[in-house]
C-alpha cells in the first residue's frame, strides 16, 4: 500500500515538475519574447528621439543662422544707411559753404530763373532768406526778361523774405502753386538718384 502511494506520489512530482519546467520555459520564451520586444520599441523609440533631437537641433541650428544673418544684414544695412547719411550731411555742408562764398549770388540768380520758367512765368513772388533779398531785387529784372524769353509769357516777380536756408521758393499768382528751389529741398527730391550713385561710390 505504502508502495503504490509512494508511486502515485513519485508519479505527481514527477508530472508536476514536467509541468512546472514546460511552464518555466513558456514562461522564459514568453519573457524573451516581451524584452525582445520592448527591446525594439525601446530602440525604434531612442532612435525617433534622436532623430527628432537631431532634426530640432539642425532647425535650431538653422534658426539660430537665418536670425544672425538677419541681424548681420541690418548691422550692414544701418552702417550703410549711417554712412550715407553722413555722405548727404557733408553734401549740405558744402552747400552751405556754397552759400557763403562769391559765387552764391550768381548760383542764386540763376536759381531763380530756372525756378520761375519751371513754374510758366506770370505774376511771381519768390521768397528768399533775409541776406539774399538784395541780391534778387537787384536782379529781379533781368530774371523777368529772361522767363518771358523763355516761356513767352510776361512775367513779374515779387520778392519777400521768410525763415528759408539757401535758395529760393518761387510761388504763383494764386499761391496754390509753388516750386521750392531751396538747396535743402533740391537735395531732398535727388536724394533717390543720388542715393545709389552714393552706395556705389561708398560700397563698392
Amino acid at each position: 500500500m505504502v508502495d503504490n502511494v509512494d508511486k502515485i506520489t513519485s508519479k505527481i512530482l514527477e508530472d508536476a515538475e514536467a509541468k512546472s519546467a514546460e511552464i518555466i520555459e513558456h514562461a522564459r520564451a514568453e519573457s524573451r519574447e516581451k524584452l525582445e520586444a520592448s527591446r525594439r520599441k525601446g530602440e525604434a523609440a531612442r532612435d525617433r528621439l534622436v532623430s527628432e533631437a537631431e532634426k530640432s537641433s539642425d532647425q535650431t541650428r538653422k534658426k539660430i543662422i537665418a536670425e544672425s544673418n538677419i541681424k548681420a544684414r541690418t548691422i550692414i544695412l544701418e552702417s550703410k544707411e549711417r554712412l550715407i547719411r553722413k555722405a548727404f550731411d557733408a553734401a549740405e555742408s558744402e552747400l552751405e559753404k556754397i552759400a557763403a562764398g562769391k559765387g552764391y549770388a550768381d548760383v542764386l540768380t540763376a536759381l531763380t530763373r530756372d525756378t520761375c520758367i519751371e513754374l510758366g512765368g506770370g505774376e511771381l513772388e519768390v521768397i528768399v532768406r533775409d541776406a539774399d533779398e538784395k541780391v534778387i531785387s537787384k536782379a529781379a529784372k533781368a530774371i523777368e526778361k529772361e522767363v518771358k524769353a523763355a516761356t513767352s509769357v510776361d512775367t513779374k516777380i515779387s520778392v519777400s523774405t521768410d525763415a528759408i536756408g539757401p535758395g529760393v521758393i518761387v510761388k504763383g499768382k494764386s499761391g496754390k502753386v509753388e516750386i521750392d528751389s531751396t538747396f535743402k529741398n533740391r537735395l531732398e527730391l535727388l536724394r533717390p538718384s543720388l542715393r545709389l550713385k552714393v552706395a556705389e561710390a561708398l560700397f563698392t
